[in-house]
């Protein structure tokens, strides 16, 4: 009923008032996607799981979104649903967007075409296009789209083409400008609405009409789906990074650049966050500045400036902007290599100097004169002296004036000069090119000496170090080591250790290691006879020895570990403290934490968590092509097409022993073969298979029998010693591998099948009361003339049976014929019979005939002898 008073509703094109109720004043409308069939415009997105969102219609106290496949051009919601049936029906409460999930995603490849219902809760909203009250909701127009998943270099050549295309041009204007945004936002996502502002984002959101840009995956993304009017939105920001912004409502004039920067601020104004998680945690604060990795992560108040490259609260640099209690804040060492000028402290001038107070307040002072310390003020002939805790004035009780030389001086009379013999002269000799000063004589002459790499000598223990803070404690136990760049080989005190590369083997104390690349054995302290090369390889090295790591990363968070060996980019990365492991290929054994590990190929063994595998492959699979267990000697081999073949070989120590479990063995069979041997638990449980040299056959036995149960010959013939089972036998029998054919006597050759003796029978190996029914090989050959007398071929038992079947055939068809004839015949007969039959019907009826009339006759006589009788009698009475 509910159908019907809709499509007069419908037909009739109005919206009616029901007892009292009032339709909403306007209708939802889908934003995006945002299609249209009308404009000949599909929206195209890359994500099977994209977001809806639509526009706030006043009144509404929900939502329905529903999706369908648009399988016809431009229908309403009402067409729609009579055409087919949702493929997504959802009520999303009272929000304005919506993403699926999981098995409501949609597929690849698919056009859809979707709508937005707004409907009131109890006594609302009566929708006369709905003709129900609280049931069906109104329904925006539809919009369509289609799924697909653009390659990321697709995406991207598509944008580039584009730009391409709008810089070749020389675009300059404003409505340029737009237009080259519309086209890059068509080409990506299918619809061309963008605002007048801000550039858009390939995977994110894009500028508005308050004055915002946003550029990356979600960055501003509550400006996005946020209803706002004219003065509650956020106006003239800028987010720039993955998440930049991410919660920002009504904040403004903000410049967020970096993945989270600014993530957590809903309405702060005027921030300036620069990095990685800056200001991640600021929700509410304004005018701060915020520069570095997650600087100020965790300040959520206001003017407050924070330049470092951690999250700290004690940042390198810390201010603050408000205003009366403006201050810098250094943590750290301050160093000034020009003019520093103070400004704000008092009023500068010649001679003055800067003065703290209590609380650590500068100030420029007039200082105080040379009789005053620490503001005493002594008078004439005495003198400040330390009392142990304090400046006090004390008067000089032993009046001494004298004075003396100290050690380098000489004093005579009054004056003061320098012993030579002491402290040098000025230097007057200079080193040649290649040389550098080793000492500066008394006269002032130098001695020079050869440079050596790092601007130093070395020393007698064949070092060689080039860096700063290159080799600093190997003191005189240190011997025949190498190191080249910052801070390589710091620690070292041992010997016979090579490091190349920023910070390579920093730590060492040990002896034996070669380490090249960045960062290299950085941690390594007691290790020794270890092997790392390549950026950051074994970086987490401690005490481990006997490694050999090749490739980035390799090895990199190895600790404890010996005795491995990992090549490739970041093979091994995860093992700590496993030992005995063989990684090679990029990535090989990622998350591996084990021990006595083999892992050959790009990923092998990647997920493999244990100890004790063999993983053979080119990929992360858990099903490697070659895969093994060392400690159960397992072997297994996946196959092509999902086959597997297992090999598992036990008791090596006896193979030959009758009755070994699982036993696999190749051995010495003869002078001229090989034999390969299996058993199973149990003695006369064991198998050979060989090749006959002699004979050229391939043999399966069954050892202790003294018989081949199974044989192959040279010419591909097989024999079996038993039965063999099939579900059926497949003889090749094309024309195109026979020759020499002649016709065959089918008549001849039954008659002669005829005579073939057949009897039941049993193989004298076989079990009493097995049966059989058959001839024997040499009737066969002696009564068809096929085989060897020895063996019956099936295929030439089938063939004499078809041509048996064939003779019988034609004696059949002539029987058949014969039988027609005399069946036509016996037709004839019958008819004969039936007309017989029809004549003597007649006769009898004929005979009825005559048989009643002569009854007739006889009464008519006897009555006629009566009245005779009658008339005589009458006469003799007379």
């Amino acid at each position: 009923m509910r159908r019907t008073i809709r499509e007069v509703i419908v037909w009739v094109g109005v919206f009616v008032t029901l007892s009292g109720i009032t339709a909403f004043a306007e209708t939802p409308s889908g934003v995006s996607p945002s299609g249209s069939k009308a404009d000949s415009e599909v929206a195209v997105v890359m994500n099977t799981c994209p977001t809806f969102s639509w526009s706030k219609v006043s009144g509404a106290e929900g939502y329905v979104i529903e999706v369908y496949e648009a399988v016809e051009e431009g229908l309403s919601h009402d067409e729609m649903v009579t055409v087919s049936e949702p493929v997504i029906s959802k009520g999303v409460g009272s929000a304005l967007s919506w993403t699926p999930s999981g098995s409501e995603c949609l597929k690849d490849g698919v056009r859809y075409v979707w709508f937005i219902g707004a409907r009131k809760a109890e006594g609302g909203t009566l929708n006369a296009e709905s003709g129900t009250q609280n049931v069906e909701p109104v329904w925006s127009e539809g919009k369509v789209f289609e799924v697909n998943l653009l390659s990321d270099a697709e995406a991207v050549d598509a944008v580039k083409e584009t730009i391409s295309s709008y810089l070749t041009n020389e675009w300059r204007s404003t409505e340029s400008y737009t237009e080259m945004k519309k086209e890059i936002k068509k080409e990506i996502t299918g619809s061309d609405t963008v605002s007048s502002q801000g550039l858009i984002s390939i995977t994110g959101n894009e500028g508005d009409s308050k004055y915002n840009t946003y550029y990356g995956n979600g960055a501003g993304a509550s400006l996005v789906t946020t209803s706002c009017t004219t003065n509650d939105c956020a106006t003239a920001n800028a987010f720039f990074g993955f998440a930049s912004g991410n919660y920002t409502e009504g904040g403004d004039l903000n410049t967020f650049i970096g993945d989270f920067a600014g993530f957590k601020n809903t309405s702060g104004d005027n921030n300036t966050f620069l990095g990685y998680g800056a200001g991640y945690t600021n929700q509410t604060g304004s005018s701060n500045v915020f520069i570095g990795f997650k600087a100020g992560y965790n300040e959520t108040g206001s003017n407050k400036l924070y330049i470092d490259n951690s999250d700290t609260s004690s940042p390198l640099i810390y201010g603050d902007f408000t205003d009366g209690s403006e201050k810098v804040k250094i943590n750290g060492d301050f160093e000034v290599t020009g003019a520093l000028a103070f400004t704000g402290a008092g009023t500068p001038g010649n001679g003055k100097v800067l003065t703290s107070d209590a609380s650590g307040n500068a100030t420029w002072q007039t200082p105080t004169d040379n009789d005053t310390l620490g503001g005493l003020s002594c008078t004439n002939g005495q003198v400040a002296k330390w009392n142990g805790s304090a400046w006090e004035c004390a008067n000089d009780t032993d009046n001494d004036t004298t004075y003396s030389a100290g050690s380098g001086l000489n004093l005579t009379g009054t004056t003061f000069s320098v012993d030579t013999t002491t402290i040098q002269s000025r230097v007057s000799g200079s080193c040649s090119a290649g040389s550098s000063i080793s000492a500066i004589n008394e006269d002032g002459s130098v001695s020079c000496e050869v440079d050596s790499v790092n601007g130093e000598t070395g020393d007698s223990g064949y070092n060689v170090y080039f860096g700063e803070n290159t080799g600093t404690n190997l003191g005189s136990t240190g011997r025949y080591n190498t190191f080249f760049g910052y801070g390589a080989g710091h620690n070292v005190q041992y010997v016979n250790n090579t490091f190349i590369g920023y910070m390579a083997g920093y730590n060492v104390q040990s002896s034996h290691n070669t380490f090249v690349g960045y960062v290299a054995g950085h941690k390594v302290s007691d290790g020794f006879n270890n092997t790392f090369l390549g950026e950051k390889s074994g970086a987490s090295t401690t005490t481990a020895s006997y490694n050999t790591f090749v490739g980035t990363k390799s090895g990199y968070q190895n600790d404890t570990g010996s005795k491995n060996v990992f090549i490739g980019y970041s093979a091994g990365y995860s093992n700590a403290s496993g030992e005995m492991n063989l990684f090679v290929g990029n990535s090989a054994g990622f998350t591996n934490e084990g021990s006595g590990n083999v892992f050959i190929g790009y990923q092998a063994g990647y997920n493999e968590t244990g100890s004790n595998k063999l993983y053979i492959d080119n990929s992360d699979t858990s099903n490697p092509l070659i895969y093994g267990e060392f400690d159960n000697d397992l072997l297994k081999v996946n196959g092509e097409g999902g086959n597997s073949a297992k090999i598992l070989v036990e008791n090596v120590a006896a193979p030959t022993v009758a009755g070994d479990i699982g036993m696999f063995q190749l051995k010495n069979h003869s002078t001229s073969n090989k034999i390969v041997r299996f058993s199973i638990a149990g003695g006369g449980k064991e198998w050979t298979f060989d090749m006959d040299p002699v004979n050229d056959r391939f043999r399966i036995s069954k050892v202790g029998t003294g018989q081949v149960e199974f044989r192959v010959e040279g010419n591909g013939d097989a024999h079996f010693l038993g039965n063999s089972y099939a579900v059926q036998h497949i003889n090749t029998s094309s024309r195109d591998v026979k020759e020499g054919f002649e016709a065959v006597d089918l008549e001849g050759l039954l008659e002669k099948v005829a005579e073939l003796p057949v009897m039941s029978w049993r193989y004298k190996w076989e079990a009493e009361g097995v049966r059989h029914i058959g001839p024997v090989a040499e009737d066969f050959k002696e009564v068809t003339g096929l085989g060897d007398g020895v063996h019956i071929s099936t295929i030439d038992a089938e063939g004499v049976t078809i041509a048996s079947v064939k003779a019988l055939y034609e004696r059949v068809k002539e029987l058949k014929a014969e039988g027609e004839n005399l069946k036509e015949e016996n037709k004839k007969k019958k008819k004969k019979v039936s007309s017989l039959e029809a004549e003597n019907k007649e006769i009898r009826a004929e005979n009825q005939k005559i048989l009643e009339e002569n009854h007739e006759l006889k009464e008519k006589v006897a009555s006629l002898e009566a009245e005779l009788h009658e008339k005589i009698a009458a006469l003799e009475r007379q």
